[in-house]
């Protein structure tokens, strides 16, 4: 059986080094993100990335190098969006093993099959997933003295944590059944959000809630992203202490907002097509 411990990482890919930069700044100013490593490409990783963390969640702004390489050409797919999700787990080869009876086909670098395996994106909702069983060079929520209770207690956005992942499917029952059966999340709910007119089923892998989202029509922010690009990762959800103290925070940075029932939407256009929701 696939068993979870942990989310790892989520990423954001941009097109090139001088944009990832740019995001860098963005992270830091609005978020106050704190950056604890800054990984060189390696043969088989040709891309250049940011470790970062925003409360306890890490997010690694990434960027493709080399142009001929075939990570490069799959990276320029979600460039100007999310892409991957980073779970922690005990070994990789017991998790090779049960992708493969469940038909998948997953893929590694050489030489690092004892570190992470991946998920062929079309086997797996669109989401490239890494399962990881190593931890993340100098990750600082490692140490005992450190705390996200600042983003939360000191910071104007109060973020309290990640509330959940939006992902963006066409076959609301097929997602469910494979995140249920091939990796043994667990449900949480169903329901609807209206503020992406969607209906939703709620996942469960250990620390991480993964929403599924299907629109309910056409011409939708969620809809237009599954028609103009594709199903996948399609936002990070945070879970602030006052949404008015955070839409407040935002709106002095001069940034857009959608307002919504249950959510404020940032504008994904102020940071290279990121889509942010903040909700209490």
């Amino acid at each position: 059986m696939l068993k979870v411990r942990n989310l790892i990482h989520l990423t954001h890919v941009l097109a090139d080094n001088p944009q990832r930069r740019q995001a860098e700044r963005f992270y830091l100013e609005v978020f106050a993100a704190q950056t604890f490593y800054d990984a060189r490409p390696v043969p088989g990783l040709e891309r250049d990335e940011t470790l970062t963390l925003i409360g306890r969640t890490q997010l690694i702004p990434m960027a493709p190098i080399d142009e001929t390489s075939v990570m490069a050409k799959d990276l320029r797919n979600y460039a100007g969006g999310f892409m991957g999700i980073a779970l922690k787990v005990d070994a990789t080869r017991p998790v090779i093993k049960h992708l493969e009876e469940h038909g998948l086909h997953p893929v590694w670098a050489p030489g690092y099959e004892d570190v992470f395996v991946l998920t062929r994106r079309r086997e797996s909702c669109n989401i490239p997933y890494e399962f990881c069983a190593v931890e993340m060079p100098n990750d600082l929520r490692l140490r005992r003295e450190w705390s996200p209770d600042w983003w939360r207690d000191v910071h104007p956005l109060g973020i309290a944590g990640l509330a959940s992942v939006g992902t963006a499917v066409g076959d609301l029952a097929a997602a469910e059944k494979f995140y249920r059966e091939v990796f043994n999340f667990e449900l949480v709910g169903r329901g609807e959000i209206s503020s992406e007119d969607a209906e939703v089923v709620v996942v469960r892998g250990a620390d991480l809630n993964l929403e599924l989202l299907r629109p309910r029509k056409s011409g939708t922010p969620l809809a237009q992203f599954l028609e103009s690009q594709r199903p996948g990762f399609y936002s990070i959800n945070w879970r602030v202490k006052s949404r008015a103290t955070a839409v407040s925070w935002l709106k002095s940075k001069g940034l857009n907002l959608i307002e919504g029932p249950e959510r404020t939407t940032l504008d994904p256009g102020a940071i290279f097509g990121a889509r942010y929701t903040f909700s209490e």
